[in-house]
Parts: C-alpha cells; structure tokens; sequence
C-alpha cells in the first residue's frame, strides 16, 4: 500500500454438521441429507500508523436434498432430485440482499442413466434451477455488504 505495511488479522470459527442418509429397496434407492454451517469471522486490518479497522461476520448457512432413483432394464437409471441451499438460514428468500436471488438457490434434477459396461456409464441431466447462490458472480452482481449491514442482518 503506497510502501507502508499492511497488517491484516483474522480469526475464523467454523462449525458445521450434516446428517445424510441411503436407503436401497429392490430397484430402488432413496437418498437425504441436511447441513448447516456457522462461520464468525473477526477481521482487522491497519495500513501503516493509519487507523485500526475492524469488522465481524456471522453466517448460519443450511441446505439439503432429497432424492430418489429406480433401476430398470438391467443397464438404466432413472432418478429425481430436490436440492436447496440458504447461504443466510434466517433470510432464506434473500430479501436482506441487493440482489435476493444470490442467497439462495433451488434445483429440481432428472436424470437418466446408461451403464456402458461394468466401468463405463453415460448420464444426462435436466436441471430447473431457481436462485443463483453458490453460482459464480458472471455479471457483477454486487453481493456483499458491509460488515456493519452483515452483522445487524444476521443477529
């Protein structure tokens, strides 16, 4: 910065859980899962003899899926999936957000499934996507915000 030092701290605590599950009947294969993340981030930072800045993020994310899929015809795989994720569990629909659809995302899978030989398969999927939180930032999007504006959303 300009030649001065930059003195950057942060202390991160990360917990998280998930529950999963598989359930196989016959043909048949039922899947679930559910996680919730908290992460509390302290970060402080000083360019030089300039001013202390410091700033707090909390986060207490949560998705989870569940799903289903039948074999048939010995080589073929039908399944359907239902997937989503909250990237702020106590705003689920995003409106706390400039863009609301970047805090979360919904996703209804169908796929098909071809298995070639014993180590070979050929899958095709069809997603119905609505949200687009943990998708890339392809135009822009401004999805952050201030320490302040973050800390008073989430407590």
């Amino acid at each position: 910065m300009g030649g001065a030092p930059l003195d950057v701290e942060r202390d991160i605590a990360f917990k998280s859980w998930t529950f999963s599950t598989e359930y196989f009947l016959g043909n048949w294969t039922f899947i679930a899962e559910y996680q919730n993340t908290y992460n509390d981030i302290d970060n402080s930072q000083q360019i030089g003899a300039g001013p202390l800045t410091a700033s707090k993020v909390t986060t207490l994310a949560d998705g989870w899926y569940l799903g289903g899929s039948r074999r048939f015809l010995e080589r073929f795989e039908a399944g359907i999936l239902y997937v989503a994720y909250h990237s702020n569990a106590r705003d689920r629909d995003g409106s706390d957000r400039p863009i609301p659809h970047t805090a979360y995302v919904k996703d209804k899978q169908f796929s098909i499934r071809y298995d070639v030989n014993s180590f070979w398969s050929l899958k095709a999927e069809f997603h119905l996507l609505e949200g687009t939180g943990r998708l890339f930032n392809q135009w822009n999007q401004k999805t952050t915000r201030s320490a302040w504006e973050v800390q008073r959303i989430v407590t």
